[in-house]
């Protein structure tokens, strides 16, 4: 067979997964050549992203389908703090990294132009997203409030009010957008007491730019 006609029918069998492992491509065709991950990488057609993971080189044309792979990739997880705020237009700054919140142990993948970062919570604090879809890809993706409070949760910079206001936060449209019942309950949730007093400073500048 030739190898044109064998990638055609990998891409059309494996495509919809978004990324797959050699295990998915031997599921669909159990006697896959593992050498073939390798041709198909050198001519260009398949990416690698993280150890024994692959994309389809041209499977990411929007930011949605990198978020897709974020959630595929690294399961379970939601995209959330900066990117989740940035996308909102809460921060001015463009992120260039992929964030994801997981319960699984804190990873970062760095591999061209695959920058993700997952930081942990614990499962009590794993909540507080949607799923939103597109072009038939459902994403995981923080509430406007999660996003905040989980950048709050992980940053101990911003135990300074002056850092705080140093991010530039849209506080005109979060304060008209939020859902301040909604982030006291999720807020509730952690018994940390440095969180707790980082959401009260976010609060208070909030008021003081309305």
């Amino acid at each position: 067979m030739e190898i044109n006609t064998s990638y055609k029918a990998f891409e059309r069998s494996l495509l919809p997964l978004g990324c797959f492992s050699l295990n998915d491509a031997r599921l669909a065709f159990p006697d896959f050549d593992r050498k073939r991950l390798t041709e198909w990488q050198h001519k260009g057609y398949l990416t690698k992203v993280a150890r024994g993971t692959y994309i389809f080189s041209d499977f990411i044309r929007s930011e949605h389908d990198m978020w897709y792979i974020a959630n595929r990739l690294y399961d379970p997880s939601y995209i959330s703090l900066y990117s989740a705020l940035w996308t909102y237009g809460y921060i001015p700054e463009a992120v260039f990294v992929t964030t994801s919140v997981t319960t699984r142990k804190t990873w970062r993948v760095e591999r061209g132009r695959f920058r993700l970062d997952y930081r942990t919570v614990p499962p009590s604090f794993y909540f507080g997203y949607e799923l939103v879809e597109r072009n038939g890809r459902r994403v995981r993706f923080a509430h406007r409030e999660k996003a905040l409070l989980d950048l709050l949760y992980f940053e101990r910079r911003f135990d300074d009010p002056l850092v705080q206001e140093g991010m530039r936060f849209n506080f005109t449209d979060m304060q008209r957008e939020f859902d301040m019942d909604r982030l006291r309950t999720y807020m509730s949730f952690s018994t940390n007491k440095r969180f707790h007093r980082r959401v009260r400073i976010f609060l208070d500048l909030m008021k003081e730019h309305a």
